[in-house]
């Protein structure tokens, strides 16, 4: 059975309730660690390792600040 909840938050209760197991970002895991008393399994499969990208406008639009940060973030500074 696939549900389908409107946060992190209420899919960790869902867990904690044992309607099932969910994965979540780790850091989502830990904040729930003890308050509901969940056990953490870290995933090594390749599928589990997030790819991050930056989303900008053009970079003639961005702001100083913005571009300082977008070079950072890309090793082009």
């Amino acid at each position: 059975m696939k549900i389908r909840v409107s946060s992190l938050d209420a899919l960790c209760r869902m867990v904690h309730a044992g309607l099932g197991v969910a994965v979540v970002p780790e850091q989502v895991g830990r904040l729930y660690l003890n308050a509901l008393d969940v056990r953490l399994l870290p995933l090594r499969d390749d599928w589990a390792v997030r790819r991050l990208v930056l989303v900008f406008r053009a970079r003639e639009q961005l702001s100083a600040s913005a571009a300082a940060l977008v070079g950072f973030l890309g090793r082009e500074a």
